[in-house]
C-alpha cells in the first residue's frame, strides 16, 4: 500500500498552472508593449517640436541681425513683410554678405520667408527671382508680421513675429506642432 504523503510518480505543472502563467506572461507583456509604442509616440512628438523650435530660433537670429545691421526700417506688404536699409559700409558684416547691397526686403509669400536684396554693388545670389528662402523645407510659415514703430524716430523699434509649424510631411506621421515667436529690435539708426 502506498502512502499518501510520498512523492507522486507524476512530478511537473498541472495545465491550469501553465495556462495562469501563460496568462500573466501576455498581460505584463501587453502593458510593456502599450508602455513602449506611447513613450515612442511621446518621443516623436517632443522630436517635432524641437525642430520646429530649432528652426525658428535660427531664423529669428537671422532677422535680429540684420534688422539691427539696418538704418531704417519700413513695413512693407500689410505689415506681412519689412523693407531695411543697409548702410553702405564695408564695415558692416550685413552689407558685405548681402553682396554690397544696400536694401534687404523680408516677406512672407506660399509658406515660406523670402530674403531679397536690391541696390546692389557686387553680385548677389538673393537678388533674383523670389530671393533667399530663410526657412527650410521642414518647417512652415503660418504667419509672419513685422510692425515699424512710426512714434520711434531714430532708431527705428521694429516687432516681428512668427508663426512655424511642421511641414506637411511630418505632420501627417507626429501630429501637429506650432510654435510663435516674437522679438523687438531695434535698429542702428545711423
Amino acid at each position: 500500500m502506498e502512502k499518501l504523503n510520498s512523492p507522486s510518480k507524476y512530478s511537473g505543472f498541472t495545465l491550469i498552472e501553465l495556462l495562469v502563467s501563460i496568462g500573466l506572461i501576455m498581460a505584463i507583456a501587453g502593458v510593456s508593449i502599450t508602455a513602449f509604442i506611447s513613450l515612442t509616440g511621446a518621443y516623436d512628438k517632443a522630436d517635432v517640436v524641437t525642430q520646429v523650435n530649432h528652426e525658428g530660433l535660427r531664423v529669428m537670429e537671422q532677422l535680429v541681425r540684420t534688422i539691427r545691421s539696418a538704418e531704417d526700417a519700413t513695413s512693407v506688404y500689410s505689415n506681412t513683410g519689412v523693407q531695411l536699409t543697409i548702410p553702405n559700409s564695408d564695415s558692416n558684416l550685413e552689407y558685405a554678405s548681402n553682396g554690397n547691397c544696400s536694401t534687404v526686403t523680408i516677406y512672407l509669400s506660399n509658406g515660406k520667408l523670402y530674403k531679397k536684396t536690391s541696390d546692389c554693388d557686387g553680385t548677389s545670389t538673393c537678388s533674383s527671382g523670389d530671393g533667399c528662402e530663410l526657412t527650410s523645407s521642414t518647417v512652415t510659415v503660418d504667419s509672419f508680421t513685422a510692425n515699424v514703430d512710426e512714434s520711434v524716430v531714430d532708431p527705428d523699434k521694429v516687432t516681428i513675429a512668427l508663426k512655424l509649424s511642421q511641414s506637411d510631411a511630418l505632420s501627417d506621421v507626429h501630429g501637429q506642432a506650432t510654435l510663435e515667436f516674437k522679438r523687438i529690435v531695434i535698429t542702428r539708426g545711423y
